[in-house]
């Protein structure tokens, strides 16, 4: 026995209204589902496509900078999966990078104690336009200097530290 056709007329108007009525919220609520996912996917394309015309522009000025460097005679080193460059020069070429690339940025400056007996210390610094470019070169600290070199004696070796005024 069927249980619909034994069902009073009034309540299978109900059961009728009520599946239409759920069967309205189920489908706005996936409608609703649908509109979110379409702004959010929409928000990952705009997204990626500004991260590629960054990354173009960021591979324009690494081109620059590559063969600015190449032109002026300086041999430069890059990386396969980045856009970093890095060159080791003469402390004597550092006004030949800054005619290349434009002033270089103290505030990326690093220090390391290459040779601490002979007071040797390498400095790495950036040019402001070019932050993505390492300048190396190595020079010795002269007296009046801020930075001196500190020795520490630990068993079976010396340890060279490098401590500046600023």
């Amino acid at each position: 026995m069927d249980t619909v056709t034994t069902l009073p007329a009034k309540l299978r108007r109900l059961k009728e209204a009520r599946l239409r009525q759920h069967v309205a919220s189920e489908k706005d609520s996936a409608l609703a589902n649908v509109k979110y996912y379409a702004r959010l996917v929409q928000q990952y394309t705009d997204a990626l496509e500004k991260a590629e015309e960054a990354t173009a522009e960021k591979v324009e000025k690494w081109a620059e900078a590559l063969f600015l460097l190449k032109r002026a005679g300086f041999k430069a080193r890059t990386t396969t999966y980045g856009l970093d460059i890095a060159i080791d020069i003469k402390e004597k070429r550092l006004a030949d990078v800054t005619r290349v690339l434009g002033h270089l940025d103290e505030a990326t400056m690093d220090k390391e104690v290459v040779d601490g007996e002979k007071r040797l210390v390498r400095v790495s610094i950036s040019p402001a336009r070019y932050k993505f470019v390492t300048v190396r070169y190595v020079r010795k600290l002269k007296d009046g200097d801020q930075c001196r070199i500190v020795t520490t004696e630990v068993p079976a070796r010396v340890e060279f530290a490098l401590v500046c005024d600023r």
